[in-house]
């Protein structure tokens, strides 16, 4: 359920079900049924992170739009996505802290798929279905028009962070760098990204070398 007055703080925004032995977040993408057809014909997907997102979507006509239920992403995730044939993956989440880390637990499981990854952070405490209502199809997909490849997204959550801060987000974006398959491209962005942040590549690779994960 999904509290329908944003004013109301009397409880929280979602109220999720437990999973059950018929019910598995970490194998289902809500609404892939209704979706897939439609990635199939024009080769993308937006994911998003409930279920009041998709409904809203597809009732004004966006109908790609399919939704990872607030987990991180899995194997069998990724391997729907694999299988419909989809080449572009827009993740759209809220633009708030909580938005930020519901993206990189997406993009943790569809890194190596080796697909095109963008991400469309919304702004003003606005959710996916929020848009949607709001401004139509036409609102939502300049959202994803505008969407910045993963990477640059990573990049952007750095800024203005120092110390302790710093060095603990980029263990976050270095371990979803450990999903790439390629060491080649692996190394090339961990160059781009001690440029990004201005600080030495070797002292990045010496914090990637480090991470529990590798």
């Amino acid at each position: 359920g999904r509290r329908l007055a944003d004013d109301d703080a009397s409880g929280p925004k979602y109220v999720n079900t437990p999973e059950t032995e018929l019910f598995k977040k970490g194998r289902l993408i809500y609404a892939w049924d209704r979706a897939l057809p439609n990635v199939r014909r024009g080769g993308r997907v937006a994911l998003v992170e409930g279920y009041t997102d998709v409904m809203a979507a597809h009732q004004v006509g966006v109908n790609f739009v399919a939704a990872v239920l607030g987990t991180a992403t899995t194997e069998d995730h990724a391997a729907l996505v694999r299988k419909s044939g989809a080449r572009v993956v827009q993740l759209v989440f809220d633009g708030d802290e909580a938005g930020r880390k519901a993206a990189y637990k997406a993009l943790h499981g569809l890194l190596p798929l080796e697909l095109e990854l963008q991400v469309a952070m919304l702004t003003g405490g606005d959710d996916p279905c929020d848009v949607c209502v709001r401004e139509g199809s036409a609102g939502f997909l300049a959202h994803l028009d505008t969407a910045q490849p993963w990477f640059s997204f990573l990049i952007e959550g750095l800024r203005g962070k120092r110390g302790m801060e710093l060095s603990q987000e980029i263990d976050r974006v270095l371990g979803l760098l450990t999903r790439l398959k390629k060491p080649v491209l692996r190394e090339s962005l961990i160059g781009d990204l001690a440029k990004a942040i201005d600080l030495p590549v070797a002292a990045l690779r010496e914090q990637y070398n480090s991470l529990p994960e590798v």
